[in-house]
């Protein structure tokens, strides 16, 4: 008992440094696709694994009409707000 709280944080701290890192990336400017990665942490069997996404899928529902099933989004920042390192 009382381990619970280190676990919380540790594991808190762990996503939040994976997402800073990614933050990082979208908030610098246009990046192609790989530059992004999926992150993998199961912390109960000491397992980290990090790689690019893949396409989305193209769905046809008819001839001459297919569907993205996860649409790209952009960002358009002002250029003062663009981080500068």
């Amino acid at each position: 008992m009382g381990r619970i709280i280190p676990a919380v944080v540790t594991t808190t701290a762990a996503v939040a440094g994976l997402v800073g890192l990614e933050l990082y990336k979208v908030v610098g400017g246009p990046r192609p696709r790989h530059a992004f990665r999926h992150s993998y942490l199961h912390l109960a069997e000491n397992y980290f694994s990090r790689w690019v996404p893949k396409a989305p899928d193209i769905q046809k529902v008819s001839p001459g009409h297919p569907i993205c099933t996860r649409p790209e989004f952009s960002l358009h920042l002002p250029k003062q707000a663009l981080l500068q390192l």
